[in-house]
């Protein structure tokens, strides 16, 4: 090494001028790359500003569809308490029509009862007309009486 110091001609050209040449385009590429790369970055870091930007909106929105969510549950729970009110109103009406058509076959039994009594009579209460057969006036096989 001390050989190739002692040797070096410091009056002479350090460089030809096509080393000069090899060398500014060395460096023109490398300085091309660079300014590459910082596009490239940038437009990377752009991408990743917006898909956050995108990322927190998503959130917003399914924090909202949760909030939604819940409330329909709530009322789904507040619908099913309803539904079970009317079903329970509906099985009491449903017993009391029953009970009420028993009775109203014994009042209809004892109105039938009743009205066999104007089968041959002159006249007939209108009551007992649809259930005598729906006559305007006495059945004709009636006695008659001297």
């Amino acid at each position: 090494m001390a050989a190739a110091v002692d040797s070096f001609d410091t009056y002479g050209t350090l460089f030809g001028e096509h080393r000069y040449q090899l060398q500014v385009a060395k460096t023109a590429n490398m300085m091309i790359g660079v300014e590459a790369l910082r596009e490239a970055i940038a437009a990377l870091e752009e991408r990743v500003a917006h898909m956050q930007t995108h990322v927190e909106q998503n959130e917003s929105d399914i924090d909202e569809n949760a909030s939604d969510i819940d409330d329909n549950a709530a009322q789904i729970e507040a619908n099913i308490f309803n539904l079970e009110i009317v079903d329970s109103k509906i099985s009491y009406l449903e017993f009391a029509y029953t009970e009420l058509e028993g009775r109203l076959a014994v009042d209809r039994d004892a109105v039938v009862i009743m009205c066999h009594q104007y089968a041959y009579a002159a006249a007939i209460p209108d009551e007992c007309v649809p259930i005598i057969g729906m006559a305007s006036g006495p059945l004709p096989y009636m006695w008659a009486w001297p």
